[in-house]
């Protein structure tokens, strides 16, 4: 097997707004509730949106969809699965948390597409992961940085694929500065 694989890609990054803060004052028997009922929800809607979770790291999850040579559905389905994960965290998942005495759960997304490479970690004879790696996995997690609580913030390479529908929902926002290089992204208010 070669040491990698290109592969092209809509990432979503989706956490919960300040929960570093809140699971401190939360008594370490709700810890796991708190998370899980972000998580396993949205695990959930990434698959029934044709996605896969590649990760869930503390209060962050990445989902992927990997871009066939028929793109057009896949990008439309990613958008739709990142609205549904703003309005279930909104409209079901906080509300369940609040019901258990917990708090108030919000979420941020960012989105991007672009090529990343899937790559084998390990030493010989010792296999870690596959770990998918690559711009859009960093500009994604950056953008998502930018997005207040509800928001979907997007890249403009996605910007560029999005259909006219979604276009017109979009506000651009400051660039994203790496260094000496701009990125555009874009609120999605759809």
């Amino acid at each position: 097997m070669k040491d990698y694989q290109p592969i092209e890609l809509v990432v979503i990054y989706a956490d919960i707004v300040g929960s570093t803060k809140i699971v401190s004052k939360l008594p370490k028997k709700q810890i796991p509730t708190f998370y899980q009922i972000f998580s396993n929800e949205i695990v959930r809607v990434i698959s029934d949106f044709g996605g896969t979770v590649y990760k869930s790291v503390g209060d962050e999850i990445i989902g992927i969809f990997p871009i066939p040579e028929s793109w057009i559905p896949i990008i439309d389905d990613s958008i739709r699965c990142v609205r549904y994960i703003r309005d279930v965290t909104k409209y079901a998942i906080s509300p369940i948390a609040e019901s258990k005495g917990l708090p108030k759960i919000q979420c941020r997304l960012g989105v991007d597409y672009g090529e990343a490479q899937i790559v084998n970690i390990g030493v010989k004879g010792i296999f870690l992961s596959a770990e998918i790696l690559g711009h859009v996995m960093n500009i994604a997690a950056k953008i998502r940085a930018k997005a207040q609580p509800g928001e979907i913030v997007i890249g403009e390479k996605l910007h560029q694929l999005l259909h006219a529908s979604y276009k017109v929902h979009c506000k651009e926002l400051n660039p994203l500065r790496i260094g000496d290089f701009e990125y555009r992204i874009f609120q999605l208010d759809v």
